[in-house]
């Protein structure tokens, strides 16, 4: 499977991680996956901070890139956040660890980390590989 490839297809056709401009970091080893954004003022809610859901969705970007190693398409089953720090400084960063598999369930765990590498939040989480190939993504739909 060619990696970067595939990576390079999921930023094409994934509009939430285009508008977001989360950018998944190349290289990994298997069984990690990292992930970074700036931090904007798109990005802060009311109190001039990171907004909850930003920090997630970043958090869950970098636990699919940990799972893509196994060569299958795989959905987030649940992902809980811990939120440690408020992110004031950008730009933010994810890495996700996958810490188990078993049958077509992965475990991972995420630290996200700002500007300054501070450690903002803490994520644990599961996602399903789906029996369908990563190859299937590199084909454009019409």
């Amino acid at each position: 499977m060619d990696y970067e490839a595939v990576v390079k297809r999921i930023k094409e056709i994934d509009e939430v991680m285009g508008y977001l401009s989360i950018e998944p970091l190349l290289p990994c080893a298997p069984g990690q996956g990292r992930a970074s954004m700036p931090l904007e003022a798109r990005h802060l809610n009311s109190l001039g901070i990171a907004h909850g859901g930003v920090v997630f969705t970043l958090a869950d970007v970098a636990m699919s890139m940990a799972a893509l190693w196994h060569g299958e398409v795989l959905v987030t089953l649940n992902l809980n956040i811990s939120y440690l720090n408020p992110a004031v400084r950008g730009p933010l960063t994810a890495e996700a660890r996958e810490a188990g598999a078993s049958g077509h369930i992965s475990h991972s765990t995420v630290e996200i980390r700002d500007g300054d590498g501070q450690l903002v939040a803490l994520g644990q989480g599961m996602s399903y590989r789906k029996k369908t190939s990563l190859a299937s993504l590199l084909v454009k739909q019409a």
